[in-house]
């Protein structure tokens, strides 16, 4: 995927390509923004594009965890409805959002390229160690400080991700997304028969240790090595490469990577 991640896709290496990742790219940002971004060594980041959402304000964040920069990223039309009911600052603020826009999106699908932060973060972060995803629709109610040492620490893993409160197997979620009308079936149906053929089968007790083959995929917490930066390109690959629906192309990415290296779940 460019000099971002491996892939194939030609739109894919298209707006990643560059000398600075994001400068003069169809994931195009300002180069302020980029300068602050690259200062960071630990950050929550969010997203809100085609005006889908409203922006929350966090709550219960610790004098110390402020030091920990939120970007929230927004397209150019959610920009300017924001700015119809609330003030940016001059440091581009609004409470405790640091507000990035990008320009030049590279898909016509807003939950498309949502991913590109949501699963990229350690490519538009570089120096950071720790990250902490939410989506625009979520309010964060916890210090990232108390979910790194609940979530991470405590349980000495480096990725968290939130599981789906309903669907364990990824048919079922595949019939979900369609009678849902969440993408064109045929693509879909397309994208689960390849992993059909790559060994993709029902989520069971069998899978031991596994405890789900579909997750909500709101909330990411992880540590920056290249273990898991790997793991979120593979799985970024597989949104590129198919459809923009990440909850079903999550145990695609997670089986290629076990089938290479030792990966606990």
């Amino acid at each position: 995927m460019g000099r971002w991640c491996h892939a194939s896709a030609h739109r894919t290496s298209r707006f990643l390509r560059g000398e600075i990742h994001g400068l003069n790219t169809a994931f195009g940002l300002e180069e302020a923004d980029l300068y602050e971004m690259r200062q960071c060594q630990g950050t929550v980041a969010s997203a809100i594009f085609g005006n889908y959402d409203i922006m929350q304000q966090s709550e219960k964040i610790s004098t110390f965890s402020k030091d920990i920069v939120c970007f929230m990223f927004l397209d150019e039309e959610t920009e300017a409805a924001i700015k119809k009911i609330s003030t940016v600052d001059n440091t581009k603020r609004i409470g405790l959002w640091r507000v990035v826009v990008v320009h030049n999106l590279p898909y016509p699908d807003p939950t498309a390229f949502v991913k590109v932060p949501k699963l990229l973060l350690h490519r538009l972060f570089p120096d950071v160690r720790y990250s902490l995803w939410i989506d625009g629709k979520l309010k964060l109610v916890k210090d990232p400080y108390q979910l790194l040492e609940i979530f991470l620490w405590r349980k000495n893993v480096r990725l968290a991700i939130s599981r789906h409160y309903r669907h364990f197997d990824v048919l079922e979620e595949v019939e979900a997304n369609k009678s849902g009308g969440k993408y064109d079936n045929a693509s879909i149906d397309n994208q689960i028969e390849f992993y059909k053929r790559e060994g993709l089968i029902h989520y069971s007790s069998a899978k031991f240790l596994i405890t789900s083959d579909v997750p909500e995929g709101c909330v990411i917490i992880g540590e920056h090595i290249p273990i898991t930066n790997l793991f979120t390109c593979l799985w970024f690959n597989e949104v590129d490469r198919s459809t923009s629906r990440d909850q079903l192309s999550f145990s695609a990415a997670r089986s290629k990577i076990r089938s290479r290296v030792l990966f606990d779940n």
